[in-house]
């Protein structure tokens, strides 16, 4: 009998096997009313989204949805009439470049959709007090926006003064992962995003995606990665790409190949949605047509599918980036939109030169834009600077030919791969950070205070993200935008971020600059003379263009020449004009 003992103390504990069919696991979890939760840990469950589509589409089942970003499939989930209620931080089409969604904008007038707008931090911290049993958890973010005030009944101030928000519990939740093995032990690669708190803290658990299931050694050789356990795990199904059209990252698990944002698509679904029923072709052909994944992805074909996996490659950047160089003008002229990002970089880098930033957090669009050039500016003279982004990216070094933010190139520059508790909450916002946030908007008043979640008129814009949570703990912020009719106003009607750490607006035409605290934002610095005609002819077009009342100084600063190797550079980095827009004659 002794000599079984090393046997019994070396078998392998198992428990029952949790693997089934994707269509099975969503017919026998997801019921009418529920509380269904998307999480997003830098990939989504799309697969899961499109059979959920398939199966309820046309039965009204009422259901509420918390989905930290709202895009691609999970538009669908409220055209087709699914959803009653919507938790979210942004609604956003994200290529070429953010901008609201047209299919969701409808979705919400047609079937009276009821909005939960929340910033990324309060939305995590919600989920994380629901994990963890706790009636409220304290946030340094929503205090004196309109986001507070619309959810009063789950947001109560604390006697210091600060917010507190109450537990956000989900029924069911969904999540997308590299692997598990069969008996519902999960792997989850960095970065993290929003982390696994709403699978902790539904109470029927998580009905797992992954791209393949593997054997228990390969899980304890990869055990240092943030998963799930199977206390929390209701089934898995093997769904190969069943993130798409979002990426996945791996890690270098064992087995398990990566793959990029397949842009193509969100394009496509983009231009489908400018028309009711060119959306609904749209919908009918990607999600409710294919019978099963297999035949999702038959349809995708797979020549696309491997330049996918190609595209995921920490080099795949090289090759383009020499067929850009060779294919773009590289040469002044700027256009507004470019004067406008290399003044703000100018800006953002003179900051930081003088105070001493150690973080530079940017948003998407003009923004971040002007964060990339601040910090190479900076990185050549030799000042260390991290750039964050909110979902974990941590001290990255954006790759040119790819746009967007969170590209899975820049993924593999990070020097720290994080989630959004650690790169908003500590990293911009915590007791020891010296940061700098770079910001776009939809609307800025003479406070500084920022909208970029509803007009006056009801009409949606694309909300919050991390801005609210910048904007209330970064040591300064920076926001940049265009001057058009509408967008510099005397005070926003809804507010999705303070003003009091904004310390500049940088425009196309000038830049109004104001100090960290209380006070009014005043024009400081002309931008438009950049590109040619006289201060007084600047001046007059950014007064008829603001109806923000200003005062404008006798002898308006000028913003120096762009430099043409700064032009070069951020040609390089968005060579489609996606977000540059179109060279001016």
């Amino acid at each position: 009998m002794s000599s079984s003992w090393p046997e019994r103390f070396d078998a392998e504990l198992r428990g029952p096997d949790k693997v089934v069919p994707l269509a099975q696991a969503v017919h026998s979890a997801v019921r009418p009313g529920m509380l269904l939760h998307f999480a997003f840990v830098h990939n989504r469950p799309s697969a899961a989204m499109a059979e959920i589509v398939r199966q309820l589409a046309g039965k009204r089942p009422r259901l509420a949805v918390a989905h930290l970003f709202t895009a691609g499939p999970a538009v669908a989930l409220l055209s087709e009439g699914l959803v009653e209620r919507l938790i979210t931080t942004l609604i956003c089409e994200p290529y070429p470049a953010p901008a609201p969604s047209q299919p969701a904008r409808r979705a919400i007038a047609n079937h009276d959709i009821a909005l939960e707008h929340w910033s990324v931090l309060s939305y995590v911290a919600r989920l994380r007090a629901a994990a963890l049993g706790l009636p409220a958890l304290p946030v340094r973010s929503l205090r004196g926006s309109t986001l507070a005030e619309e959810n009063c009944d789950h947001v109560q101030e604390r006697d210091d003064g600060s917010l507190e928000v109450r537990p956000l519990v989900p029924d069911l939740s969904f999540i997308h992962a590299p692997c598990a093995d069969r008996f519902g032990n999960v792997l989850l690669a960095p970065p993290y995003g929003e982390g696994t708190w709403g699978a902790l803290a539904a109470r029927q658990g998580a009905v797992v995606t992954v791209e393949r299931i593997v054997e228990p050694e390969v899980l304890q050789r990869h055990s240092h990665l943030v998963g799930l356990p199977p206390s929390h795990v209701r089934s898995v199904s093997v769904v190969p790409f069943g993130a798409h059209p979002a990426g996945l990252a791996s890690a270098g698990i064992d087995g398990v190949e990566p793959y990029g944002d397949d842009v193509t698509f969100y394009r496509e679904g983009r231009k489908a949605g400018r028309s009711a029923d060119d959306w609904q072709r749209w919908v009918d052909h990607w999600l409710r047509e294919p019978e099963d994944r297999d035949a999702y992805l038959a349809k995708l074909g797979g020549e696309r599918l491997l330049w996918l996996k190609g595209k995921a490659r920490a080099d795949s950047w090289r090759p383009e980036l020499l067929s850009a160089q060779a294919q773009t003008d590289l040469d002044p002229p700027a256009n507004r939109s470019e004067a406008m990002i290399c003044a703000a970089a100018e800006l953002i880098a003179s900051k930081v030169t003088a105070g001493g930033q150690r973080a530079l957090l940017s948003g998407l669009g003009a923004g971040n834009f002007a964060a990339w050039l601040a910090h190479d500016q900076l990185s050549e003279s030799g000042h260390p600077l991290a750039l964050v982004a909110e979902l974990g990216l941590f001290g990255y070094r954006p790759r040119p030919c790819d746009p967007f933010l969170f590209n899975f190139r820049n993924l593999a520059t990070c020097t720290l791969r994080l989630d959004a508790d650690a790169a908003l909450g500590v990293m911009i916002g915590g007791a020891q950070a010296r940061s700098l946030g770079s910001l776009g908007a939809g609307q800025v008043d003479a406070c500084g205070r920022f909208n970029s979640t509803r007009l006056a008129n009801g009409k949606l814009l694309v909300g919050s993200g991390g801005a609210n949570d910048v904007a209330s703990s970064a040591g300064e912020v920076v926001i940049t935008m265009p001057a058009q009719p509408g967008r510099l106003v005397e005070r926003v009607a809804y507010v999705t971020g303070p003003g009091e750490r904004v310390t500049a607006v940088v425009t196309d035409h000038g830049i109004f600059e104001k100090p960290r605290g209380d006070g009014r934002l005043a024009l400081t610095r002309l931008v438009g003379p950049l590109l040619g005609g006289s201060r007084d002819a600047h001046v007059r077009e950014l007064a008829a263009k603001s109806e923000m009342r200003f005062e404008i100084p006798a002898e308006p600063e000028l913003m120096p020449e762009i430099r043409p190797d700064q032009l070069a550079r951020l040609r390089l980095y968005d060579p489609e004009r996606f977000f540059l827009g179109p060279l001016e004659a």
